[in-house]
C-alpha cells in the first residue's frame, strides 16, 4: 500500500465514524421522544440530610410532598426553593421538610417498547465505534509501517 492509496481508506473510516455518531444521536433523540408521561402517586422516598432519590429518572414535575400521616408540605408550586428536583430523580428539601420518609407525587417520562428498542440498537452499535473502528485503524497503521520496513530492507538488499 502506498501513501497515495491511503486517502480512500482514511476517508472511508472517517465517514463510517461520522455516520455511526449521527445514528447514535438520532436513536437517542428518537428514544427520548417516544417516552410516555406518567404520574406516580405516593412513592415513599427516604430522605437523608434533606436529600432523597425517586425510583424513576426523567422526573419532569413534582406535584406534592407529604409525610406518612398525610400532612402536605407543598402542593403544585415547587419553584419556591423548598423542594428542588433533577431529571435523575434526586430530590432536595429544605431543613424543615427533612423527615425520614416522605410520600412524593411526581410526573416522569416512562420508557416504552420503542425506547427499549432504541436502547438495544444503541447497545449494538456502541462496540463498533469503541472497539472495531480503532482496531481497524491500528491494524492498518501497523500494516503500513510493516510495509515500509520491508521495502526499506528490500531496497538495501539489492545493492
Amino acid at each position: 500500500m502506498e501513501v497515495k492509496n491511503l486517502y480512500p481508506f482514511v476517508f472511508t473510516i472517517i465517514v463510517t465514524g461520522i455516520i455511526l455518531g449521527v445514528a447514535v444521536i438520532t436513536f437517542y433523540n428518537f428514544g427520548h421522544a417516544v417516552k410516555d408521561s406518567t404520574v406516580l402517586l405516593n412513592e415513599s422516598v427516604t430522605m437523608t440530610a434533606g436529600a432523597g432519590t425517586t425510583a424513576n429518572d426523567d422526573v419532569t414535575a413534582i406535584a406534592g410532598v407529604s409525610n406518612l400521616t398525610g400532612e402536605v408540605f407543598q402542593n403544585t408550586n415547587m419553584d419556591n426553593g423548598s423542594i428542588n428536583f433533577t431529571l435523575g430523580g434526586n430530590i432536595e428539601v429544605a431543613t424543615e421538610l427533612n423527615e425520614a420518609v416522605l410520600l412524593v407525587n411526581y410526573t416522569y417520562l416512562r420508557d416504552t417498547a420503542g425506547t427499549d428498542m432504541v436502547d438495544n440498537m444503541e447497545t449494538a452499535i456502541t462496540p463498533i465505534a469503541t472497539t472495531w473502528i480503532p482496531l481497524i485503524v491500528t491494524i492498518a497503521a501497523l500494516a503500513i509501517v510493516l510495509l515500509l520496513v520491508i521495502r526499506s530492507f528490500g531496497a538495501h538488499g539489492r545493492k
